[in-house]
């Protein structure tokens, strides 16, 4: 974790929410936030971490998209962030629907750059958080799942809140996974390829049990 005080890192993201995004933002990444830290707990993974990943996750979504762009391929300015400009290179290669992800990375470089957030699944986790991919870790998992099925998503009922305190990650990370592609489908919108090979997998391996 960065050298900050916990109490003044998560002070200091408040005022970055109130600052950069809409009232509605605010109050879905504090619901992630929230829902984010109560599944750490559930698997053994830094809560804190998690609580900052869910605060921060959505920093640069309603920034201007070129910013976005920007911010997202500066990670290359930072050795430490190899992992986020990966993400950013195959999100350049998917440019369908790349627009509506690249907040992920952008979010990633806000926070390293603005708050000395150094920690690299904190980083990790924000940049996916749209997309999931293949091997990402227990944060980048819960982040993903905590940001699809926080309560006050349109969709959230009592299956997703049930979900939630009982699935395990892998269960979780797959429902997620699905709300996510029935929601894009519905839209119209891309899919980011790791996210359906993960999905893929995570259905071929419940249909192998």
């Amino acid at each position: 974790m960065p050298c900050m005080a916990m109490e003044e890192i998560e002070k200091r993201l408040l005022s970055e929410l109130e600052n950069l995004c809409k009232p509605s933002r605010q109050a879905h990444c504090r619901f992630v936030a929230e829902t984010a830290e109560f599944l750490a707990r559930r698997f053994s993974v830094d809560s804190f971490a998690a609580r900052v990943a869910g605060l921060g996750h959505d920093l640069m979504k309603d920034r201007d998209i070129g910013y976005q762009w920007e911010l997202a391929r500066s990670a290359a300015l930072h050795p430490e962030m190899e992992a986020v400009t990966a993400v950013v290179a195959t999100m350049e290669s998917e440019k369908a629907f790349a627009d509506k992800i690249i907040h992920g990375p952008a979010a990633a470089v806000y926070l390293r750059e603005s708050l000395g957030i150094d920690d690299k699944a904190i980083l990790m986790a924000v940049s996916l958080h749209s997309q999931a991919a293949l091997g990402m870790d227990k944060l980048s998992a819960i982040i993903f799942a905590a940001d699809k099925m926080e309560p006050t998503r349109a969709y959230a009922g009592i299956r997703e809140a049930e979900a939630l305190r009982d699935d395990s990650l892998e269960t979780l990370l797959r429902k997620a996974l699905g709300l996510s592609i029935k929601w894009l489908n519905a839209k119209g919108y891309g899919i980011a390829q790791s996210s359906i090979d993960l999905y893929n997998a995570l259905t071929m391996d419940k249909a192998s049990e």
